[in-house]
């Protein structure tokens, strides 16, 4: 299935669970970035490596809990696409840490 579909049948999915248009709005953003960062085809040729690199160039432009949450939303995309049988497993990747609050 190509990314494009993909990315339009999760969307709406969300939308049809109930997620609110801006939570909705976010996943696009992130989807539509990591599309300009690695433009995969399909979704079937997304791999450890593309995830990597896209999480890499983001952890040049925004700060720390700006690509955590870019990776939750295409963590959530990924899975979503496995439970569709769109791709074989979820590429494996790390999460980047965030810096720890200190207690006030």
């Amino acid at each position: 299935m190509s990314f494009d579909q993909a990315r339009e049948h999760f969307l709406i999915s969300q939308r049809s669970r109930g997620n609110s248009d801006h939570t909705v709005k976010r996943y696009r953003d992130t989807l539509n970035l990591f599309e300009r960062a690695v433009s995969p085809a399909t979704v079937a040729e997304i791999d450890d490596l593309m995830v990597n690199d896209f999480v890499s160039q983001r952890m040049d432009e925004v700060a720390r809990p700006t690509v955590r949450r870019d990776q939750n939303h295409l963590r959530a995309f990924l899975k979503w696409c496995a439970k569709k049988s769109y791709i074989r497993r979820v590429p494996q990747f790390s999460m980047v840490s965030l810096p720890q609050k200190l207690p006030t």
